[in-house]
């Protein structure tokens, strides 16, 4: 079975630190040059944000179903375990937007097709990605696949930084390699 030992609580605990440090909120004060640092932001909208919350718990359920996913890999290929996975998750997404949303279904269709180039690249990056994982959780400790899955972080932020313009790279960047650190602990303990 899979066991944590010292070294995975250490990483465990980068990766949370390096989390953090993400979201601590550097505000400029007009006419000043130098950054502020908020270091308690992140409690303070955890405790505040009733979407904080929400995705508190979306983690809580992605971490289950890591595991899930790793009982039902031994029992059914990946090819079908994907299968079934974008089956419901379509069916489930276009009921959300049809009966949570109230989108009529004609819109739904027609936004499909106007993004639809985007739309296919997405899936098809989406469905590798998820191939490579559901093939790795399927013979690796899970524990150890999310955690080397964990390390795109670092490929996020500086995508992100430089496509959406996001400030503060160079913060994102040592406070993501402080999560790879502990992601590197984790898979090498």
């Amino acid at each position: 079975g899979e066991r944590l030992g010292v070294w995975h609580l250490v990483g465990v605990v980068f990766i949370v630190a390096g989390a953090y440090l993400l979201e601590i909120n550097h505000s400029t004060s007009s006419g000043a040059s130098r950054s502020k640092i908020d270091v308690w932001y992140p409690l303070k909208e955890f405790r505040n944000s009733r979407y904080i919350h929400f995705l508190f718990a979306g983690l809580v359920l992605y971490s289950l179903s890591s595991v899930v996913d790793r009982v039902v890999l031994k029992e059914v290929s990946v090819i079908t375990y994907l299968f079934f996975v974008y089956l419901f998750l379509t069916i489930n997404n276009i009921l959300l937007f049809v009966f949570l949303h109230k989108v009529p279904f004609s819109v739904v269709f027609k936004e499909a097709k106007d993004s639809a180039g985007w739309a296919v690249l997405f899936a098809v990056s989406r469905l590798i990605s998820n191939f490579l994982f559901a093939n790795a959780i399927s013979v690796l400790y899970v524990g150890v696949a999310v955690a080397i899955k964990r390390i795109s972080t670092l490929l996020t932020v500086v995508l992100g930084g430089k496509f959406l313009s996001e400030e503060n790279l160079r913060w994102r960047m040592m406070s993501s390699a402080v999560m790879i650190v502990g992601a590197l602990l984790i898979v090498f303990a």
